[in-house]
């Protein structure tokens, strides 16, 4: 068993995965990792490269019961100053254009994807075909963008966090657990204070998506078919950090200069966007209250499998935090 993607990690393999699988599980951080491996597992040195894998998972759960063990006297201290109160607090229902999220678009991420890398005349001449490629399938209008988010007030204590609707009614109860880093034992719920505001937002790049790659298909361009799924992907990361963005400037008025994806990340900008399923908040079943909260399927029509997989695929949900020392 492989396991690979962008919401795992060696450590959740060796905890959650290995143990329970009968032969041998390799995490691998990206798809170019898996020829070596089944190199690996089909030569003669199979036994002693799955004897070295055992042992390195083996290692990794000892260290993390070492760990639990001492979190108790390591507790991360929690915030005491409460982020700004928020100019708006209602439910928000977009559509963007293109127009407005080309810019946040991470277009070195995206070239990378194709395994397009550096800086040489060959590189720079694949990047600009690669993009000619990608604007013209843009131009074709295939995709929809729509997200949905809010600012909530808060309470916040231990790793608990009571979410109420403006008049106090309580619509939730979240636990965000601890996890290590530099030998602290570290929650989200460390990075609110007693009394404090969430936000929350979905957002989607994938509408028409799946629908293009299959007329795509139907023609035998596959190149297209594969090309607008991967866009749709980056271009859901650029939709997500122009909510970032709306959410912090415009509704929490939390002053900054962005105007596009790089300014976001060089500003003085404070707080973080905690994702489920990746290293800040790695449970993806804390994808439902953000459905329920913000009544996601209903009102712009993402929807949650049982496996708690976004559809459709190119979606992103999370948490914002505007604390100054919120951090991933």
């Amino acid at each position: 068993l492989i396991v690979g993607g962008a919401t795992t990690s060696v450590e959740h393999t060796a905890l959650f995965i290995q143990p329970h699988y009968h032969a041998p599980c390799i995490q691998v951080g990206d798809a170019s990792q898996i020829v070596p491996v089944l190199n690996a597992l089909m030569s003669d040195c199979r036994e002693s490269f799955v004897v070295e894998l055992n042992e390195k998972y083996a290692a990794i759960r000892m260290a993390n019961a070492n760990k639990n063990s001492a979190t108790a006297e390591k507790i991360a201290e929690k915030v005491e100053k409460p982020c700004p109160v928020p100019a708006d607090m209602d439910l928000h229902v977009v559509e963007f254009e293109l127009a407005d999220i080309i810019s946040f678009m991470n277009w070195e991420s995206f070239f990378r994807i194709w395994d397009i890398k550096g800086e040489s005349s060959e590189s720079k001449k694949a990047k600009s075909e690669l993009k000619a490629d990608a604007e013209k399938l843009l131009a074709m209008n295939l995709l929809q963008f729509k997200a949905v988010f809010r600012i909530f007030p808060v309470k916040s204590y231990g790793e608990t966090v009571e979410i109420s609707d403006t008049d106090g009614t309580v619509l939730e109860k979240l636990n965000f657990v601890r996890r290590n880093q530099k030998g602290k034992a570290v929650s989200l719920a460390d990075f609110l204070a007693e009394n404090d505001y969430l936000g929350m937002f979905a957002v989607s790049a994938g509408f028409g998506a799946q629908e293009a790659a299959d007329d795509f298909m139907r023609n035998k361009d596959e190149y297209s078919a594969m090309l607008i799924k991967i866009l749709a992907e980056s271009l859901a990361e650029a939709a997500a950090e122009k909510i970032h963005r709306e959410i912090l400037l415009d509704y929490w008025q939390i002053p900054a200069v962005i105007n596009n994806r790089k300014d976001l990340f060089n500003s003085e900008i404070s707080g973080v966007r905690a994702a489920p399923g990746y290293p800040s908040c790695p449970d993806h079943k804390m994808k439902l209250p953000i459905f329920k909260l913000l009544n996601v399927r209903e009102n712009i029509g993402i929807s949650l499998t049982e496996s708690y997989m976004m559809l459709p695929a190119a979606s992103i949900c999370a948490f914002i935090f505007a604390s100054p020392e919120s951090h991933y």
